[in-house]
């Protein structure tokens, strides 16, 4: 995919303040604070409004190895509430596809793209 904003991105250029949502990408308006070259580093990434596609968040710290620790966080606002199912349809958790121990990982994409998880189970040792 694409890189939207950053270091060598579509996108580089600070936006005038943090209510300045003045990068468009896909009908996205996007606040991006600008590069920071400065110890220690804050970047800030906003995106007003829903998604138009599904995106990833990743971050990248650059620097000598030893040198560098990066924390990033990740939040949203509330889902407005879900729209009625249109016919035909059934809620992700209700997918027929899976084998009863199996969880149905849907990402809003035709049913022939579900991914049915397997179980996984956690051993602890005491000793």
């Amino acid at each position: 995919g694409a890189c939207i904003v950053g270091y060598d991105c579509l996108y580089s250029t600070a936006c005038a303040n943090e209510t300045d949502f003045c990068i468009d990408y896909d009908g996205m308006p996007i606040f991006f604070s600008g590069e920071n070259h400065n110890v220690p580093a804050e970047e800030q990434i906003r995106i007003s409004g829903p998604l138009s596609k599904i995106m990833q968040f990743w971050v990248l710290a650059l620097g000598k190895p030893d040198d560098v620790q990066a924390d990033a966080t990740f939040g949203h606002a509330n889902f407005s509430t879900c729209p009625d199912l249109v016919p035909g349809c059934v809620w992700c958790k209700d997918f027929p596809g899976c084998a009863a121990d199996e969880m149905p990982l849907c990402l809003g994409r035709p049913q022939n793209q579900v991914s049915c998880l397997p179980p996984t189970t956690t051993t602890t040792t005491r000793s």
